[in-house]
């Protein structure tokens, strides 16, 4: 392996991520992304076998960052109310910043990177927030009856519906304005008293 090439190939897939983000898969070849680097297309393909190839691990990279926030949310948060506006803010501006394109184009064209978005959202992403779920009924700040199952797929979806432009389109809609709503009901359907007056301060 040539001295910087490891360098090289994160530089890659980072650019491509930021690309991606912005402007869509579909839209953005490795031509843009060789521009953009100021490199020859020949570079990347000594890297990756072709786009597949190089949004499969870009995908893989953006989701392992999720996952480490989501660890850091769990390990900075107050309390479980405060695990959920921390994670919302999160997610609200990861949706602002990603092209709404990006979830039908890896569903319609690039099935492996999708799959790897469905591990994450069904087995990741479900497993922070049953957890923290678990973990406010401890803490007597969501009800005793809870169903964690239900209410943590529940979650789930309407995490995945920001990023769902025939749902709530951007240009519609004000992000940040749906992401906090939906985040309000939720909690207060699943909130004891205290649970609802720590909501209340934190938001």
């Amino acid at each position: 392996m040539r001295i910087g090439s490891t360098d090289t190939k994160n530089r890659i897939i980072e650019t491509a991520t930021e690309l991606y983000s912005k402007f869509g898969l579909k839209s953005v070849s490795i031509d843009d992304i060789a521009n953009n680097m100021g490199m020859s297309k020949k570079t990347i393909y000594q890297y990756f076998v072709d786009k597949n190839e190089l949004i499969n691990i870009a995908t893989q990279r953006y989701l392992a960052l999720e996952k480490e926030a989501l660890k850091q949310f769990e390990d900075q948060a107050k309390n479980a109310v405060h695990f959920f506006i921390k994670s919302n803010n999160y997610f609200t501006r990861n949706v602002r910043d990603t092209s709404s394109v990006n979830i039908i184009e890896l569903k319609r064209s690039h099935a492996q990177a999708w799959e790897i978005v469905e591990h994450f959202r069904n087995d990741v992403l479900k497993q922070a927030i049953s957890a923290n779920l678990q973990k406010g009924i401890e803490q007597e700040l969501f009800r005793s009856g809870l169903d964690i199952e239900i209410m943590s797929r529940l979650r789930i979806q309407e995490i995945s519906s920001l990023f769902d432009d025939n749902v709530f389109s951007k240009r519609s809609f004000d992000t940040a304005i749906v992401s906090n709503k939906i985040l309000e009901y939720f909690i207060h359907g699943i909130s004891t008293d205290v649970g609802l007056k720590l909501y209340k301060v934190y938001k």
